[in-house]
Order: structure tokens, then C-alpha cells, then sequence
């Protein structure tokens, strides 16, 4: 795994400052609780990021879209007929990936909350398949191939994960610090198979092993402004899948800035690293080694996005309506190096809908 991006390292981003205001609360008029701040939940797509109060229950909807299309060899993008200059005889032209989230939450005690997520996932790719040339082999005359391209599509329920939140500082609006401690579960298929063979690695609906999920947040309130960042991981605890291969080791960062605009709506700005390592392990049945996705070695590597976005609580006036938070994010790299020879990220979208009771 390529550790040049440290985590710890995105953290220094962030100062540690204090004896500042807190952050607002307004009451609301058309209830005896406290208006909620559109502050009070990280920007859309990074979790977990708040626990909850005893008794609480929460529920929730993401929805993330990751969008690549051709391929880097480290640092250097490359263009298809270079892919097929290295000895390749497919190559991907692009690849979406929708993630669909569904989150539960309960805080049994004020010192945790208990987050459940399922997902279900949809993956479409368009490969571009080199032509030969005709000639003579052992079974005679061998007509020519030409250039083609084709598609292929995955879908159905992921990895499911059960986390506990706890929050490791007292109650206040102005400082928060919560640790989170996740397993997921491997509920996605990866032995997905395609005319007899094991589609591609990233094609999988799943890791297939179970991962360990920690994750730390911390979040300070500035008057109108936040400053927030989360540490995370995921860690494979098992050597294999039942499919023959384990995913590399993953560790992230995300540092923010958001900023209340008004008492529904807030506004931020984000910053994440993350390295992951290469696949390890290898296909224990008929499978292709045809495209670069083919090879385990070609997973993973370096990758710094920035982004911005959005978060409005709907107004409490607005009955069975209000008190819903809505949030959206979009990001982008500012700098890829890739393990081996990979698909390059275009941009990734975070829509979110969540709401407390």
C-alpha cells in the first residue's frame, strides 16, 4: 500500500481553537424544542460524523455516484490505444458507479448510538475491445476482429455495517469529538460471473471479507462557521474471500469548512485523502486477463479531491415537512497516483436526506 498520504498528516489542517461562541440555536416558534442547525451534520457523505441523545431515533437515505473514465498509469493518464501498446486486448472507457444507503440510528444511552447501513449498489461499465488481424493457425484460417465496444452491468445489495458511536467529550455545542467503531458485514455477492468467468474485480457487489470500520471526527463551532475533520479506515480482517482475493487496506481523511447562511441553509468547502492498497490474492476460478481491472496489482493508490456543497434543515413550521436535513456535495481530484495501471476518477456526487425523531 502506498502510504504518501497520511491521514494524521490532513489533520494539521485543521488549528485547534478555542473560547469561541457557540454555535447557534434558535428556538422554534411552532414547537418547545430547539430549532436544529444546519451545522449539526457533516457535510453529505462523510459518516458517521454525531451521535444522538437517549431515546433518539434517526433515519436516512444517501446517495453517492462516483464517475471514472480512462486510464492513469501512476500519475500519467494514458489514452486507450496506449492501454492496448502494453500487451492489453480490452481496455474500460468509463465506469458509474450509484450507491444507494440506507442508515439507521438509535441512541440506547447518551453515550452511544447504534448506526445499521445497507446499501445497494449499480455498476455500469463500457469496455473498448482491441481488433486483430486475420491469418492461419492450427485450426486453419482465422477471420480479422475488428474494434468494438460493449457494456456490462452489475447490481444488487451490498456490504451491510452496524456501528457504535461514542462521543468522547461532554455534551456542547461548540466542541464536539465522537470515535466511531464499525464491522461490516460481506452481504455483497463477489462471485459475480460473466459467460462463465468472474466479472471484474470492480464489478463486485462487495468485499467479501469482514472489515473493521474505525473512524474519528472531531467539530468546532466559530459563530456562524465550523470547522470539522475525520480520520477513518477500513481494515480487511480476513486473508481471503470465498472467491479466492481480499481487498487492500484502506485509510481516508476529510478536513472542512462550513459556514450558516442562514437558519436552513449552510454552505462548505472539503478537502480528502485517502490511500488504499492493491488487491491481494487471486480469482480461484475461470476468469480474464484481458483489461487492466483484470490484474490485482492495478487497485488502489493515492487520491486528493476537493469539493464543496450544501446542507438546509427544512423550517419546523412546515409540519411533517420540517426538521428534515438535506444535504448534496460534489468533489473532484486534484491529484491521482495510482497502483499499477487504473481507471482515472472523474468527479463523485453525495446527495443525503436525513430526519430525527
Amino acid at each position: 500500500m502506498k502510504l504518501t498520504i497520511t491521514a494524521a498528516a490532513a489533520l494539521t489542517l485543521v488549528p485547534a481553537i478555542a473560547g469561541t461562541p457557540s454555535a447557534k440555536s434558535t428556538t422554534c416558534a411552532c414547537a418547545s424544542v430547539a430549532q436544529p442547525d444546519p451545522l449539526a451534520h457533516a457535510p453529505a457523505g462523510i459518516m458517521p460524523d454525531h451521535a444522538h441523545a437517549k431515546g433518539e431515533w434517526m433515519v436516512g437515505y444517501h446517495l453517492m455516484r462516483m464517475e471514472m473514465g480512462g486510464h492513469r498509469q501512476g500519475t500519467n493518464d494514458l489514452t486507450t490505444a496506449q492501454v492496448f501498446e502494453l500487451g492489453f486486448q480490452a481496455a474500460a472507457e468509463s465506469m458509474t458507479m450509484d450507491m444507494h444507503m440506507l442508515e439507521l440510528m438509535y441512541a440506547p444511552t447518551d453515550w452511544l448510538t447504534l448506526m445499521v447501513m445497507a446499501n445497494y449498489i449499480q455498476n455500469d461499465m463500457t469496455m473498448s475491445m482491441r481488433g486483430s488481424h486475420g491469418g492461419h493457425g492450427m485450426m486453419g484460417a482465422m477471420p480479422a476482429m475488428q474494434p468494438s465496444q460493449h457494456s456490462h452491468t452489475t447490481e444488487g445489495w451490498g456490504d451491510t455495517s452496524l456501528t457504535a458511536i461514542i462521543p468522547l467529550l461532554p455534551a456542547s455545542e461548540r466542541t464536539s469529538l465522537t470515535a466511531g467503531l464499525g464491522i461490516s458485514a460481506p452481504t455483497g455477492d463477489v462471485g459475480i460471473m460473466s459467460n462463465g468467468m468472474f466479472t471484474h474485480y470492480d464489478m463486485q457487489l462487495g468485499s467479501g471479507t469482514w472489515d473493521l470500520l474505525p473512524s474519528l471526527t472531531w467539530k468546532h463551532n466559530l459563530n456562524r462557521f465550523q470547522l470539522g475533520a475525520q480520520i477513518d479506515a477500513t481494515l480487511r480482517l480476513e486473508d481471503a474471500n470465498d472467491s479466492g482475493y481480499r481487498k487492500g487496506h484502506r485509510i481516508g481523511s476529510v478536513t472542512w469548512v462550513g459556514a450558516r447562511v442562514t437558519d436552513w441553509l449552510a454552505v462548505h468547502t472539503t478537502l480528502s485523502a485517502s490511500t488504499e492498497g492493491e488487491i491481494e490474492g487471486h480469482y480461484n476460478g475461470p476468469h480474464r486477463h484481458s483489461a487492466p481491472n483484470d490484474f490485482q496489482a492495478n487497485y488502489g493508490g493515492d487520491l486528493i479531491e476537493a469539493g464543496g456543497g450544501a446542507t438546509i434543515l427544512t423550517p419546523c413550521q412546515w409540519g411533517l415537512l420540517g426538521n428534515h436535513t438535506l444535504g448534496i456535495r460534489a468533489t473532484t481530484p486534484v491529484y491521482q497516483d495510482l497502483n499499477g495501471i487504473g481507471m482515472t476518477t472523474d468527479w463523485t456526487l453525495n446527495v443525503s436526506w436525513q430526519k430525527s425523531f
